[in-house]
This record gives C-alpha cells, structure tokens and sequence, in this order.
C-alpha cells in the first residue's frame, strides 16, 4: 500500500532502503517522503553509475542485508551495512544493457504482485457481502469467548521462552522454526532455522500442526494465518502464538480473515498487546475477548469461496517466475548475462524439430530474457525467415501447452491475440 503526504523532502531518482522490519529496496523518482529508518541512495555522478543499476545490484544484495540485520523480535540494519558494499561498477555501456534487459523482465514481478492484491480485495469482497460488519454484529449472531472456541484452554498459547529454547540449540536441519517473518508472509517464505527432533519433543506444547491459527504477539501483533496443510509439523518463536480451535464450533479459516476484518476483534487484540516500545500480547486476557460466530452454512460458503482464491493465488505465487528473475540478475552482476539475445535465441530456435511434438525447450524456459524476446519477436513478426518464424511459433505452442510462462490475451488497442508472459 502506498502511502500519501502533502510535502515532500526529496525530488530525485534515488534507491529507498527500508531499514528494519522486513528489509526491502525500492527504485522511485519524482516528489516524495520517507520514513525514519528507511535510507535514501542518490547517485552523485551519473556518467558513471547509474541509478537503476544501483537498485538492481541491492535487490541481489538484500538477502545478504537480511542476514546481517541486528536487533531482536524487529531486525534493523545500519548506516554502515549499506555504506561497506562493494558494488562492481563497469563501463555506463554495459550498466545500461544491464538496466534494459532487467527492465524488461520486472513488469512480470509486478503483474504477478498486482494480480495477488486483487485477490486480497476479492476476499474481503466476499467476507464483506457474507457476513457484514461483525464489529457491528447486526445481525446479533451468538458472541463467544476465544478459548470457549477451543477443546482446551491451553490451546491458545504463546511460543517458548528464552530459557526453554536458546539460539545455541537452533539447527540447519530438522524440525522447523516458525516466527513473525513466517506468518507476515503467510507461510511462503520458507524458514532457516530449525531443532533436533529430540528439542521438538521436549517442546511438545509449542508444535504448530496443520489449520492451526499462527499469530504474530510482538511488532506487527494481530497477523494471522492459518498454518498450512503441506508443511510439517513445526516449532513457533516465542514471538509468535498459536490458537487450535474447536472444528465443531467454528473453522480456523473464518476466524483467521474475523481477525483480518472484524475492526472490533483487531481493537480488541491490541488493547491486550500493552507495551512501550515493543508490545507484546498478553495470551491470558486474549483468551477473553468476544468474537460473532455467523451460522456454519455462511461459514462453509466462505471457505469454499477462500479455497478457490487460494488456488489461484498460489498459481500467482509460483516461484518460477520469480526464480526466472533473480537468476537474470545474478547472471547480470556475475558477469555471465550474454548481451546478444538475439543471436543466442535464434540459434536456439534453429535447433527446434518441427516434427517433433516435443522438444528440448529448457533452455528457453529456463530464461526470462530468452522468454521475452521469444514472446516480443513473435508479436512484432520480426523473424524474417519462414522456416524460423515457424519453428517460433512450434516452440511457443509446446510452452503455452506444457507451463504456466506463457499465455494469450486480447489487446483491445490493436484488436488482437498478444502473447504476453505471465
């Protein structure tokens, strides 16, 4: 989301750093703010480093920020973990080819983010037409307690203390940690640290099993996601706590968006996250706060309709499109990202069989410059050769048919069917 200001203190083409939470680097130029502890990189001399390469190498660069970050439950960086980077800087030539390539490939990123946005909208949409304001309840649904919601009282707890689960004893394999950084990305970023399964079992009350609600107590306190089905059985942070309701009273899906909506349930879990400057919740007074439990058949149409989204989602946030693009830019800043395309897709496409109804096509799909100017060049009918044209158009037909890179739309400017990656 993004956030608006009548003044502004910067009008430049800079790199915006977010300095602590969840570390991260954006490109802008023009009029805006910033908030503090996020950093602000200009470029003093152009004709000799460009911004935009800057901003690329950093979004190479951010996972090694993210690992160097200081701090407790809220990483942060400082002044110096930036201002020590060695970044390559070769001719302006070669960062320009760099940029115009990287450019090219982005707007996929940006789709997919887009695209996922909307299916957030679409959710509340729905939750919203289904159920109306609960913080409201006018429709005097029953209101319950959150622990007469579970099988035990102890079933909404919070992680393990530090004297229960020390850094020394973390793993590089075994039973998976859980923390905020997991639940504020719904469980998609995948976790680094793990126990023995020996420490799991003397953790036993601390176990995050399948449709189990995962909620963050500390920094970005009410975030909630309902654990997912296809991963493990795991450990939570202390950071974190876990409610396990009772099935036969309400779903753990229609109580995890209640929390993401219901405005009444989110005051009411911050009035119980009392604290300075890092608040943390407080699990006994969080079992006593009152939730509306619509009838089952609405909760039941509500999950089935969350299903579907979640499908689709999940088909935007396939990796591959995102793996496709870090690749591009590590090739890029390794010095192994061959600026002739053309000339390397061609001979690729020469190699296609047009009597085969498969292909070797991995070298292909297996790169997003490949991929595009497949795409750009067919759409443009820029092989001037008959047979390669049609080798093009082989190849693109075996890839609309055997991935998800690469589909067809309607373009209502020229009146026809574009090929456009996804």
């Amino acid at each position: 989301k993004i956030s608006r200001i009548n003044t502004f203190a910067f009008d430049s083409e800079s790199v915006l750093v977010a300095g602590n939470g969840e570390l991260n680097v954006k490109y802008y130029k023009g009029k805006f703010n910033a908030y503090q502890r996020t950093y602000i990189i200009d470029v003093i001399d152009k004709k000799i480093l460009l911004t935009k390469y800057v901003y690329y190498f950093l979004e190479k660069y951010i996972q090694k920020l993210r690992d160097g970050a200081i701090g407790g439950v809220i990483k942060y960086i400082k002044l110096n973990h930036l201002t020590d980077i060695q970044i390559p800087i070769p001719d302006i030539q070669t960062q320009n080819k760099i940029v115009d390539v990287l450019d090219r490939a982005s707007p996929l990123i940006t789709k997919r983010t887009n695209a996922i946005v909307q299916t957030e909208l679409l959710l509340k949409s729905l939750f919203w037409d289904l159920f109306g304001d609960l913080g409201v309840n006018n429709q005097e649904w029953p209101v319950f307690q959150l622990d007469e919601l579970c099988v035990k009282k102890d079933d909404i707890r919070c992680g393990p203390f530090g004297t229960q689960l020390k850094k020394s004893e973390f793993k590089t394999d075994g039973v998976p940690l859980w923390g905020i950084k997991h639940v504020n990305s719904n469980f998609t970023l995948l976790t680094d640290e793990f126990v023995s399964t020996e420490k799991a079992e003397f953790l036993v009350n601390y176990i995050l099993t399948s449709r189990d609600i995962v909620m963050t107590r500390k920094g970005t306190i009410g975030n909630c996601h309902v654990y997912p089905e296809n991963i493990e059985d795991g450990v939570m942070h202390s950071d974190v706590l876990r409610i396990r309701v009772n099935e036969k009273k309400v779903s753990p899906y229609f109580l995890a968006y209640q929390f993401k909506y219901n405005k009444v349930a989110q005051w009411q879990i911050n009035r119980v996250s009392p604290g300075g400057v890092m608040a943390g919740t407080n699990v006994t007074k969080l079992k006593k706060i009152t939730l509306p439990i619509p009838p089952v058949k609405l909760r039941n149409k509500f999950e089935s309709y969350l299903h579907k989204v979640d499908k689709l989602k999940e088909k935007l946030e396939s990796p591959k499109t995102k793996e496709l693009f870090n690749s591009l830019i590590q090739k890029a800043f390794n010095g192994e990202l061959s600026f002739n395309i053309d000339f390397e897709l061609d001979a690729l496409v020469r190699e296609v069989d047009l009597e085969k109804k498969q292909n070797d096509l991995s070298k292909i799909g297996g790169d997003i410059a490949y991929l595009q100017r497949l795409v750009d060049k067919l759409n443009a009918q820029e092989f001037e050769e008959k047979e390669m044209y049609n080798k093009a158009k082989h190849a693109v037909f075996q890839l609309l048919k055997d991935d998800e890179k690469i589909t067809q739309e309607y373009n209502e400017q020229s009146n026809n069917v574009k090929l456009v990656l996804k």
